[in-house]
């Protein structure tokens, strides 16, 4: 499965990595540079609406949805998994198509990043994540750079019984290439459109339920057998509608 199949990936994804390189610019010129401003500016810049329409058949359309899932522990720790989950569906006349990525946030310097062992085996404990989850490191000695790597191969390289870790990220993959294969599924796994399991379905049974007073975002987790730091604390969605047909 590709969603490029249905979509023109330079006139979707041009205007999308220069949205990010301006929020990115603007987050290096600002205070503070942590990771949540990080992924605030990102956020931002991804759900722009310039970049909405024309990008295969003149009347396809993109509509972009964005929440809030953030969540508290004990104690006001934060409880989630990662930082932002993006889904991509890709919805024309015979097919319906969707992808999601769960990305943890870092700040790196010289190529060089620490990660926490602890978010990293979160993100690999549950098939809903494991399969899907990245790491994006922000360079601020490298004009704020950004490099790519699946969780999955950040289990592989830790240390062995350490905390944290501090990682190199030379050969991490660039925004550029990581969306090419991400869209493309040579990194990433897809979703099944019609498993009542799909990620994008449980996010949006939390987003429908989180908005009854009534049921806590915990009843859904208990409900699809989710741990709790399982959810993303931010979740941007794009929903493409290509019109038009093959013949």
């Amino acid at each position: 499965m590709s969603l490029l199949q249905e979509i023109d990936f330079d006139k979707l994804v041009v205007p999308v990595l220069e949205n990010i390189a301006h929020a990115v610019a603007g987050w290096l010129n600002g205070v503070p540079q942590n990771e949540s401003s990080l992924v605030n500016r990102i956020t931002q810049a991804l759900d722009s609406r310039r970049f909405c329409y024309g990008f295969t058949y003149p009347e396809s359309r993109i509509e972009i949805e964005k929440y809030l899932l953030d969540r508290r522990g004990p104690n006001s720790t934060d409880l989630y998994g990662s930082d932002l989950a993006i889904t991509v569906e890709v919805i024309s006349p015979y097919t319906h198509l969707a992808k999601t990525a769960f990305l943890q946030a870092k700040i790196g310097d010289d190529q060089r990043v620490t990660i926490e062992g602890r978010q990293v085996d979160d993100a690999l404990i549950n098939s809903f994540t494991a399969k899907r989850s990245f790491v994006f490191a922000a360079d601020r000695m490298r004009a704020g750079a950004l490099r790519f790597e699946s969780i999955a191969t950040v289990k592989s390289i830790f240390p062995s019984g350490q905390v944290t870790a501090q990682l190199s990220t030379e050969e991490w993959m660039p925004i550029a290439p990581w969306l090419y294969n991400w869209l493309s599924c040579s990194l990433g796994e897809p979703s099944d459109t019609g498993d009542p399991r799909a990620p994008e379905k449980i996010l949006a049974a939390v987003v429908d339920k989180a908005e009854n007073p009534r049921v806590n975002v915990e009843a859904v987790l208990r409900e699809f057998d989710l741990p709790d730091a399982s959810l993303p604390r931010a979740w941007l969605r794009y929903v493409i509608y290509v019109q038009g047909s093959r013949d």
